[in-house]
């Protein structure tokens, strides 16, 4: 007597891909731009306060876009109701 005891296929979908991908893309810069900071001689205060100032000013804009579609962000709820 045998029993079938295969675990179900696990789908992934697109999106989360695609934020899986995003992730990878922007943790594998920063860690390139620490190491090249770091090579070239640059203090560690300083770069960290340049990452910072670049990723301020592209985290506002985006914060805008995504707050005109809050279905991205948050998809709707019927509790809301």
């Amino acid at each position: 007597m045998t029993t079938d005891t295969a675990t179900p296929k696990r789908v992934i979908s697109r999106r989360a891909w695609i934020v899986y991908r995003a992730v990878c893309l922007i943790f594998g810069t920063t860690f390139l731009a620490m190491k090249i900071g770091s090579n070239a001689g640059m203090p560690p205060f300083p770069a960290a306060g340049i990452r910072f100032m670049e990723m301020g000013s592209r985290a506002g804009p985006s914060e805008v876009i995504l707050k005109k579609i809050p279905s991205l962000v948050f998809p709707p709820s019927d509790a809301d109701d």
